[in-house]
């Protein structure tokens, strides 16, 4: 009888793709709110499948708001054959029913045990609010405080070789390298991005009209919260951790879909040049992105960003260079390895009415 059911839907499904069958309705997402459950009884079966069917078809008719949004599994804004063939797919444990922007699955202490492709579903989409393209013209849709910090967090030089008569200590040549390396470090730098700016690159991905476009595929994990601040304001706080990368290769990797990744490369190559003018003559050199996690907390009501924070670090290691004492003399350095953590945070954003 199962299996009968299953032939009965997808015949009705090629029938569906050609008259597109189906109740508009309005793209939302509800906190613990089971979907699928067409009839309300607490139960996701095969029950709900048929009904889901009946809808679709035009056989039986809303009952209410709350049923449309539980029926629209595929979060597409219309109750079709594809719902509920999908709900039946959910009933025998073959699919999630979760749409996109949907979160239920919250264990009892808050932690959501759903997809990561819903995950970042809903982390592309509060994200990408923050910036808006109208008329093909981009701009930031609220009032948003930046702070960025940067520093040096891990120094070392495996050897250092001194000329016969050099008057350096390994101690002295090691301290200027890691002198010249903090020269550009910064801490809580602050900067004002108003409503309506078009210097969108400082929240974004550059020349484009998105902040975020990771998928699943791209990241390395990702987890949800939910929680009720001291207002008793629903919230929900998304992680994304990315896969390491090496910086030649960040172009091509996640960096590029959340980051502009030419400024990051930029910025890394400043701090490296720093390293170069007191130093030449590297032989092998190896830089990498890594440990890079983002986190977002978003107000379940409006689905606007209350705060995106971006944390990462940068790693170079170079394995042979020398450095320059005096007018004649030269130090050569082995090993020579620094890291850089790098965080910016978004928050006090000041949303217009009608965002």
């Amino acid at each position: 009888m199962f299996k009968k059911f299953i032939t009965i839907l997808t015949v009705i499904a090629f029938l569906c793709s050609v008259m597109s069958i189906g109740f508009t309705a309005t793209a939302t997402y509800e906190v613990n709110t089971l979907y699928g459950d067409v009839n309300g009884d607490g139960v996701v079966d095969t029950t709900d499948a048929r009904q889901a069917l009946e809808l679709a078809s035009g056989l039986a008719l809303l009952k209410d708001e709350a049923q449309l949004i539980r029926s629209d599994v595929n979060f597409d804004g219309y109750i079709t054959i594809f719902d509920a063939r999908q709900i039946l797919r959910g009933a025998a444990g073959l699919a999630s029913l979760q749409p996109s922007g949907a979160f239920t699955g919250f264990e009892d202490n808050g932690i959501f045990n759903g997809s990561e492709k819903n995950l970042i579903a809903v982390f592309n989409n509060a994200l990408n609010k923050i910036k808006v393209t109208t008329d093909e013209n981009q701009y930031i849709a609220a009032t948003i405080t930046r702070t960025a910090s940067d520093n040096l967090t891990n120094f070392n030089i495996k050897e250092v070789e001194l000329p016969l008569f050099g008057n350096a200590s390994a101690e002295g040549v090691a301290s200027m390298v890691e002198e010249s390396l903090t020269e550009d470090d910064k801490e809580n730098e602050t900067t004002i991005i108003p409503y309506g700016s078009d210097d969108f690159s400082l929240v974004s991905v550059e020349n484009e009209n998105y902040v975020s476009n990771l998928t699943a595929s791209d990241i390395y994990g990702a987890k949800a919260s939910y929680q009720k601040d001291e207002n008793g304001t629903d919230l929900i706080t998304i992680e994304i951790a990315l896969p390491d990368t090496e910086i030649e290769m960040a172009n091509q990797s996640a960096y590029a879909k959340v980051f502009d990744t030419d400024a990051l490369i930029a910025e890394q190559d400043s701090t490296l040049m720093k390293l170069m003018k007191v130093s030449s003559g590297e032989t092998a050199m190896f830089r990498e992105f890594k440990n890079c996690v983002l986190k977002i907390v978003i107000d379940v009501a409006t689905a606007n960003v209350l705060s995106y924070t971006a944390t990462y670090q940068s790693k170079v290691y170079v394995a042979q260079t020398s450095v320059g004492i005096g007018n004649t003399l030269k130090a050569t350095l082995k090993g020579v390895e620094f890291e850089k953590e790098h965080s910016v945070k978004y928050e006090d954003f000041q949303w217009p009415d009608n965002k």
